[in-house]
This record gives C-alpha cells, structure tokens and sequence, in this order.
C-alpha cells in the first residue's frame, strides 16, 4: 500500500516537473519577442552611420544618422545614443502594439456590428 502512496507521489512531481516545463517554454518564447540584435555599420561614401535592429522574428527598424550629425555629436555620443534608444523604442513598441492589437480590435469590430 505504501508503494502505491509513493507512485501517486511520483505522478504529481512529474505533473508538477511538466507543468513548470511549460512555463518555463512559455517565458523563453515571451522573452524572445524582446531579443533585438543591433548591427551598425559606415554606409560609403557618404559616411552616414546605419543602425539596424532586429527582433527574432525578422521584424525591426533601421536607423541612419547624417554624416553631419556624426560631426555635431562627435564629443557627446551619449546623447546621440539616448536620442537613436528612444526613437528606435518608440518604433519597436509601435509595431509590437500594431501587431497585438491590431487583429483583436478587428474582430471586436466584426463583432460589434454583427
């Protein structure tokens, strides 16, 4: 009897292991609609500056800075670094509320005028 008191034990752990699996699966694919990589590069010849920055799922944002806003903010590139942050956050969080919203407020159209 006692054996069949630790198999249902066992069960409930290995329940309790699948269902933390899961969540665990959910967060990583919650955190990966966040994960941006950013390439920078000189676009030649005019010496602009392109900033790229990509989501997991391709979608993203690309950013140049003028050559000559790279000779105004030469000696202050933290502030240049603030202004591209925000403008290239702004347009992240856009597309990422475009993408959410979007469809569901589409069907509750659909369904408010029936």
């Amino acid at each position: 009897m006692e054996d069949l008191t630790h198999a249902g034990d066992n069960v409930t752990m290995m329940q309790t292991i699948n269902s933390l699996k899961k969540l665990l699966a959910d967060a990583r694919l919650g955190q990966s609609r966040w994960q941006v990589t950013f390439e920078v590069s000189v676009v030649q010849p005019v010496r602009d500056i392109k900033i790229v920055a990509k989501k997991l799922d391709g979608s993203g944002v690309i950013k140049t800075v003028s050559y000559q806003d790279v000779l105004y903010y030469k000696d202050d590139p933290s502030t240049l670094l603030q202004i591209i942050i925000e403008q290239m956050y702004v347009a992240l969080i856009k597309q990422e509320l475009i993408n959410e919203l979007g469809p569901k407020l589409t069907q509750a159209i659909r369904n408010c005028i029936g």
